[in-house]
């Protein structure tokens, strides 16, 4: 698997090459333009975050109504963005479904792009809402089999990500960690600060969980790093707790309740993430009870349980419970302490997660007595030993792989000088094909650069494109006119680069409606808005690039905000689709050209 994922990185450039060739020609989409029009109106309505849920929620069936007519990609396509509206919202149900929509749509026409974004969304729905690890664990997997075909690393990336996440629930730490330090790679392609502080954020956590508490406290305090130069109010806050988690293990109580205040004050943490803002206070509320401050307890924890139980965080909502047995049992309120430990236990068993059951029934083992305690304890000791089974069976399985491959190695060496001969011609052609293919590669994207260095050339081609108009059948000849000329203003100055310009915006801007400047810009540009203004913002950087030196010592992630790109990797992907050849490629060479000048 990995030989064949090390191979396709060799050839990105070729391979979107030909997935590209798959997409909706220009003329199959304009068939579906007033519908497609429609929906984009009401999708970015439904995006309003100004609007409450419910509003935002019916602007998103509005947009749902126009999918029945279009064709079955169209549809798939408009399924999942429409899904992401009700999962921004926090509608998990209707974006399940509509994922489920998706993938029966894409499948039917062997999308295999549209299916894998709807597996990877159901993924997220079983791993975020719905706590079901086979199904999370088998939709991520069966999205990056597809992703590996397609070479979309930084999918892949997000999936190992997730994927680790399923198994360190599941007690499978080291599995977990491979995940992670494999899915650092693919972020640091797109230098994607957001993912790679996620990651250090989770293998802080795996350190953590095994003990490693200076491992743990590096890699939270480099996920803070990443986290800082992102500006993002709740992943800082995130930080600040997870660091006050680790020395909470560490019984250095004072330090952990100073960093549990510092993610508090974080502000609107409440209104960004309720359900961290739920945990933190929980976190709070357990080391005052490990120093004995009653001060704001018991109600502390219930005031985390009343959030959690409005979300139906229910991981969340078995830690409040499992905090508050423990808390009427140091308080001596057996009662109240078995209450909650039974309720625990019940969830824990629901959602199959290990280590909160074992805890659960070491409470219980502690609040009852006689045979109800040795049970309880009986069963502890079943399962930790299971776990521990587990974990030998796993390394053993690994050692049995191991045996098994070197004895398929010596076979293989026993009849090798037999085939000595044509493996040695194999290697050579593959080395040949490879390097054919490695240059043909090179040459086309010098080429491309090339193209982009020539202004004059560059120049012509856009005046081509820019002249095969079309006359707007049903608008005003004067109206065209005045949307043209105001389109040529518009592109004069730098307001494309501001990253909240939409269709709407920009039809106010320029003082006429969104579905006069749409048509105009799909007839006379020849593209959609959003490629409009994404060419708009590659024309601008590639001509900073080539006038400002210091410009090209930015990161990708900082020319793509300059640009006014949401991060990274749409800016690469905008840039690809214009040039051929990504930011990267293009600064390395314009290097190059200089020094060569």
């Amino acid at each position: 698997m990995h030989l064949k994922i090390s191979y396709s990185f060799l050839l990105p450039p070729l391979v979107l090459m030909v997935i590209s060739c798959k997409r909706t020609p220009h003329t199959q989409t304009s068939l579906y333009q007033k519908e497609i029009d429609s929906i984009e109106y009401y999708l970015e309505k439904a995006k309003d975050k100004s609007l409450d849920a419910e509003q935002r929620k019916k602007y998103a069936w509005k947009a749902y109504e126009f999918t029945p007519v279009l064709n079955d990609s169209l549809k798939a396509k408009y399924y999942i963005n429409t899904s992401l509206i009700f999962y921004k919202i926090g509608d998990f149900e209707d974006f399940k479904n509509l994922n489920h929509k998706s993938l029966t749509t894409a499948s039917k026409i062997h999308n295999k792009r549209l299916m894998a974004n709807s597996q990877h969304n159901l993924g997220l729905y079983y791993l975020n809402n719905k706590y079901i690890k086979d199904s999370a664990y088998y939709y991520f997997i069966e999205a990056k089999k597809i992703y590996e075909e397609l070479n979309n690393p930084y999918r892949i990336g997000n999936i190992l990500l997730n994927i680790s996440i399923i198994e360190r629930r599941n007690n499978n730490l080291t599995k977990a960690q491979i995940r992670l330090k494999e899915s650092t790679y693919y972020f640091k392609l797109f230098n994607d600060f957001k993912s790679l502080s996620n990651t250090y954020n989770n293998l802080g956590n795996i350190s953590r969980q095994i003990g490693n508490y200076e491992h743990a406290l590096k890699n939270h305090l480099l996920a803070l790093d990443y986290r800082t130069l992102l500006k993002n109010k709740y992943l800082i806050s995130q930080s600040y707790n997870n660091i006050g988690v680790v020395y909470k293990e560490q019984k250095k109580y004072s330090k952990a309740l100073s960093f549990y205040k510092k993610a508090l004050s974080i502000d609107s943490i409440f209104y960004l993430k309720p359900s961290f803002y739920a945990k933190v206070i929980n976190n709070l509320a357990y080391t005052k009870l490990k120093v004995k401050d009653e001060n704001q307890l018991p109600n502390l924890f219930f005031k985390s349980l009343k959030i959690r139980d409005s979300l139906k965080d229910f991981p969340g909502i078995l830690n409040s419970k499992l905090k508050l047995a423990e808390y009427y049992e140091y308080k001596n309120d057996t009662s109240q302490a078995k209450k909650y430990a039974y309720e625990a236990k019940q969830l824990a068993e629901k959602l199959k997660l290990d280590n909160d059951l074992l805890e659960s029934l070491l409470i219980l083992s502690r609040l009852e007595k006689g045979e109800k305690a040795l049970e309880f304890t009986h069963r502890y000791i079943q399962i930790q030993d299971s776990l521990k089974n587990n974990e030998i069976n796993t390394a053993k399985n690994q050692f049995d792989k191991i045996d098994l491959e070197i004895e398929e190695l010596t076979q293989i060496k026993n009849e090798i000088s037999s085939h000595k001969k044509i493996l040695i011609i194999s290697i050579i052609v593959l080395t040949l094909a490879f390097t054919s293919l490695y240059l043909f590669k090179q040459k086309q994207n010098q080429q491309r650069f090339n193209l982009l260095l020539n202004p004059l050339k560059t120049k012509s081609t856009n005046i081509k494109k820019t002249e095969n108009t079309h006359k707007v059948t049903d608008l005003d000849e004067h109206i065209v006119n005045h949307i043209t000329k105001s389109l040529k203003q518009f592109e004069s100055g730098n307001n494309f680069l501001e990253k909240s310009i939409t269709l709407n915006s920009l039809a106010k801007q320029l003082n006429t409606n969104s579905s006069y400047l749409s048509k105009i810009i799909n007839s006379n540009k020849q593209k959609n808005f959003s490629t409009y203004i994404n060419d708009l913002k590659i024309d601008y950087v590639i001509k900073k690039l080539q006038e400002n030196t210091k410009f090209r010592n930015y990161t990708v992630s900082a020319i793509a905000e300059e640009a006014g790109f949401n991060n990274a990797q749409s800016f690469s992907k905008a840039f690809y689709k214009k040039t051929g050849i990504y930011p990267s490629y293009f600064i390395t060479q314009l290097e190059k050209s200089d020094k060569h000048n």
